[in-house]
């Protein structure tokens, strides 16, 4: 979808430019110069090429306190998603975090490679081969080793739900076929 049409779907020509979207950003309020309003006022006044390499354009968390307090409900998460499709389209990639470490985890995790990922859930608990019940753990083995060095125990959270399930009797299926369930690549483009 073009800009043009984004602007359409998304109705971002009702923009009151009052603000609110920007002052309940959390975004806005660690870095000034990213404005969910300037970005609507790029588009608006068919500033494409600027609004699709501006580097602001991947700052967003798409948490939707914007669309939530906006009083002409313009979908701002859905028109940044929408505007960073064009962007990749156009061959224009976004600032990578970690040194695009969480990129090449998603890409491995598409890829349907076969990864040894479940040994924490076999020391944790009890888990099923087949069952009615599956467990998606998703990046989280991932996040044990890309954020080790900043004492971050990400598997925490997963032991502790497959404690819970176990005690509620219950013996998952955790897989190491699982897949990336693509949110981030949908939300970067």
């Amino acid at each position: 979808m073009s800009i043009e049409e984004a602007v359409r779907a998304y109705q971002t020509y009702y923009c009151l430019d009052c603000g609110v979207c920007t002052g309940s950003c959390p975004v806005s309020r660690v870095t000034p110069s990213f404005s969910p309003r300037l970005i609507v006022e790029k588009a608006l006044l068919e500033m494409g090429e600027e609004l699709l390499n501006d580097r602001e354009l991947w700052s967003c968390l798409t948490c939707s306190r914007c669309f939530e307090r906006c009083p002409t409900n313009i979908n701002f998460p859905e028109f940044m998603r929408t505007i960073r499709e064009e962007a990749t389209r156009r061959g224009v990639k976004p600032v990578l975090a970690h040194h695009g470490m969480l990129q090449s985890v998603m890409e491995l995790q598409t890829q349907g490679i076969h990864q040894k990922k479940t040994d924490w859930a076999k020391e944790s608990g009890r888990i099923a081969e087949k069952g009615d019940t599956f467990f998606f753990v998703g990046c989280m083995p991932y996040f044990q080793v890309i954020f080790r060095d900043i004492g971050v125990d990400s598997l925490s959270v997963s032991r502790k739900v497959l404690r819970v399930l176990n005690a509620a009797g219950i013996e998952p299926v955790v897989s190491d076929d699982e897949v990336c369930c693509g949110h981030d690549m949908l939300w970067n483009g």
